[in-house]
């Protein structure tokens, strides 16, 4: 980050930054969360910085002491302009290699603000990669379980429990989320981020419609958006070669057997 882009940030976190881009021991400084991906809410959505610091430094600090929350005023009782949270560079090494899509997702749009030695870039960038080789078995799994869990939901319907409907449609439509997200190889986005990702994310292999008929979904607890949105799937299927979501008994029996057990484990978190 320029002196010329510190300067539009509040003061109180300007000043902050500029003292760790002073400390011998920052490697780097990441913004990420929501305003790394323009979804944030001008007047209440906050900073998130990660800091990056050497090992050794790192383990000298006490474990609160990771966390800085910055205020604009009285803490606590005025705005939050952002909150830092220190790793250290192992720790944010080891990301490359976690099965977690909460340690790949917010590296695809992080800005880096402060890189000490140019290493902090081309390691982002790994974190940020979709893995080919997982592809196409994280996409199989992804499909069987919106597919399953839309059928479930379409069985139980003309049961009298909400609750079991509501969380079956929201396990599909996880599932859906997921399954869309790696069919056009990229990490799928945090929940809570979920609407605002499939907005602006360009994925070319993408149903039509996907954002209304999953909140049509969600909020009528009618499953039948869901099985269209699965339907409108299987031909993106077809026209990338694939035959496996024709066959669905074996495919079935392929992921849900015992020698799938460490794909479930590592995917279905």
């Amino acid at each position: 980050m320029t002196a010329a882009d510190l300067s539009s940030l509040p003061i109180t976190l300007r000043e902050a930054i500029n003292g760790l881009m002073a400390s011998p021991h920052v490697q780097g400084i990441l913004l990420v969360g929501s305003r790394s991906r323009g979804f944030q809410e001008e007047g209440s959505s906050d900073h998130d910085l990660e800091l990056v610091v050497d090992d050794a430094f790192a383990k000298e600090l006490e474990p609160l002491a990771r966390l800085s929350l910055l205020w604009d005023g009285v803490p606590f009782q005025s705005r939050l302009l952002g909150d830092i949270f220190t790793y250290s560079r192992s720790e944010i090494e080891a990301k490359a290699t976690s099965l977690l899509d909460v340690d790949h997702w917010p590296y695809e749009a992080a800005q880096l603000w402060y890189d000490r030695d140019g290493e902090i870039a081309p390691l982002i960038a790994r974190l940020a990669h979709f893995p080919e080789g997982e592809w196409e078995t994280r996409l199989k799994l992804h499909y069987v379980d919106f597919w399953t869990h839309t059928a479930r939901a379409i069985t139980i319907a003309a049961r009298e429990s909400t609750l079991n409907r509501a969380l079956v449609l929201g396990r599909a439509a996880q599932g859906y989320m997921r399954c869309v997200f790696v069919l056009n190889r990229r990490w799928p986005p945090l929940p809570h981020w979920a609407e605002q990702a499939l907005e602006q994310s360009a994925l070319t292999l993408r149903p039509a419609n996907d954002i209304a008929l999953l909140n049509e979904a969600l909020t009528t607890l009618n499953p039948e958006p869901l099985k269209e949105l699965h339907d409108a799937l299987d031909p993106l299927l077809d026209d990338l070669g694939f035959g496996w979501h024709r066959e669905r008994l074996p495919l079935l029996v392929e992921l849900f057997g015992p020698e799938s057990e460490a794909v479930r484990q590592r995917w279905l978190r």
